[in-house]
């Protein structure tokens, strides 16, 4: 004689999970598993000559990316170089040198603004008398 089946899931599995042992990844496993391809990367260790050297490059190229702007039609790019005016530019994509070097700001410059002085109402129709006939 068998002792008290214990509850099953509703596939004939156990409550904890059944066939399948695996838990749910967490931040740590994510961690744990982002250091390990970090380490496969940088073989030699995280503070080598040449790992120290694609830091700095991947450092220095998201430095030059930052200079790229973007005007929209209803601005003019300003780019200051040590803050004098050297350039104003149209819309779309364009780039400066970053920030320590030069700053672009984009204006608002063409904008419609409307003020109404006076305000124009319609005129009532003259009120006619229905005449009823009783």
């Amino acid at each position: 004689m068998r002792g008290p089946e214990r509850p099953r899931g509703p596939w004939g599995q156990n409550p904890s999970g059944g066939g399948n042992s695996r838990r749910p990844s967490g931040f740590q496993d994510l961690f744990r598993d982002g250091a390990e391809r970090l380490r496969h990367l940088l073989p030699g260790g995280p503070f080598t000559t040449g790992s120290l050297g694609l830091i700095a490059l991947v450092l220095f190229g998201l430095w030059v990316a930052s200079g790229v702007y973007f005007v929209r039609p209803d601005e003019e790019g300003v780019v200051l170089r040590f803050g004098a005016v050297i350039a104003i530019s149209d819309s779309g994509m364009r780039y400066h040198l970053p920030w320590p070097i030069e700053v672009a700001y984009t204006p608002k410059v063409r904008n419609e603004n409307k003020i109404t002085i006076a305000i124009s109402l319609p005129i009532p129709a003259k009120k006619t008398r229905s005449r009823r006939m009783w």
